[in-house]
């Protein structure tokens, strides 16, 4: 089967599978965040479920609605707060804490509505808002390094031999190369 790359359509389906495996590791990561016993341990086959269809949803609704090939998930900053915070340290239920956030986004799109969020981002200078940022960062790859056992609790460095860490620095290191020397996009669909 060929495919016309000329057409604006079969340009959109590549673009759309290319962003769908892009962003698919969203699944058993949320999953395995919010299932985690030190978090908010939620079923595994749930979360995994729920996350794929919320994310189909949110997905192919941002897609009748922009016409563009967008993927709309959970966002792990908030998931890693919501599993290592609420529950994990100050210890309320998955219950109590999705009722917490709830209540917050309320609030915030509450916020949004009204003048205040605009003066409440002001107060904050731009470097103070890269450094939380930053701190944000450091906290989710802090809890990375834990999960892969490249670090311990009590921040030893894990058993090198082990596959599984030797895995995930190839991973990281792969991921730097990328970086490095700077590839947006593979293929180029436009």
């Amino acid at each position: 089967m060929s495919i016309n790359t000329n057409s604006q359509t079969s340009k959109d389906i590549i673009a759309g599978i290319i962003v769908f495996f892009s962003v698919f590791y969203i699944l058993p990561l949320n999953a395995s965040i919010l299932s985690d016993a030190n978090g908010a341990n939620m079923n595994f086959n749930a979360v995994y479920i729920g996350t794929a269809l919320l994310t189909a949803l949110a997905s192919i609704s941002m897609g009748l609605y922009t016409k563009l090939p967008l993927i709309i998930s959970t966002g792990i900053g908030i998931n890693f707060f919501f599993s290592y915070s609420l529950c994990g340290n100050l210890n309320y239920s998955w219950q109590q804490s999705l009722l917490i956030i709830f209540v917050a986004s309320i609030l915030f799109f509450m916020s949004c509505l009204l003048p205040i969020r605009k003066k409440i981002i002001e107060c904050f200078s731009v470097d103070l808002a890269s450094i939380l940022t930053s701190c944000v960062g450091v906290f989710i790859i802090i809890i990375g390094l834990k999960n892969a056992e490249i670090i311990t609790e009590n921040f030893e460095l894990g058993n090198f031999e082990d596959n599984k860490i030797l895995l995930t620095l190839f991973g990281i290191i792969i991921a730097f190369i990328f970086n490095y020397i700077n590839i947006k996009r593979l293929p180029k669909l436009t």
